[in-house]
């Protein structure tokens, strides 16, 4: 090869790989717009947020023991979750203050009719406390999604 084609292979890899870095970096940003858009979805559906609408929280309650709620959503690793924290406990003390373990346990084995209307009207009872709570939580995930986007805009700054 001569030296013109050296320089022009040259110029053309430079061309190329400057085409090559723009690609990558408009891929890199729709895929941060994605990321948030998923996480901002997965909060409001998946994260247990778009879940806790009044309707569904009592479908929760129907058909389930305080107990066996308990044991699925409260257990060590969940401690914290918004069923756990928001929904679940509320009831489950409102329950202990109004009954005695052992007459939660009873209809819990016997009678599970009664079991669900005791729930609802402690759902009722810490209704305004539990929907506080679920709101808490859903506005701290949306400032913690505000931080990730600031944080990966300013890389995507960085980059560009």
């Amino acid at each position: 090869m001569e030296y013109g084609e050296l320089i022009l292979l040259g110029i053309a890899a430079v061309i190329v790989i400057a085409i090559f870095a723009k690609l990558l970096k408009t891929i890199f940003r729709v895929a941060v717009v994605v990321a948030v858009l998923f996480g901002v979805y997965w909060f409001w559906s998946g994260g247990n947020f778009g879940q806790m609408t009044e309707s569904k929280i009592e479908s929760m309650l129907q058909n389930t023991t305080i107990t066996e709620l308990m044991n699925t959503h409260c257990t060590e690793s969940k401690k914290e979750s918004v069923r756990c924290k928001c929904i679940i406990t509320p009831v489950y003390n409102d329950m202990n203050y109004n009954y005695s373990k052992r007459d939660i346990e009873q209809m819990e084995a016997t009678n599970r009719d009664e079991m669900a209307r005791i729930m609802m009207s402690s759902f009722k009872t810490k209704k305004p406390e539990i929907m506080e709570c679920v709101n808490q939580k859903k506005e701290g995930a949306l400032q913690w999604v505000g931080k990730i986007k600031d944080i990966i805009g300013s890389l995507v700054g960085l980059i560009g």
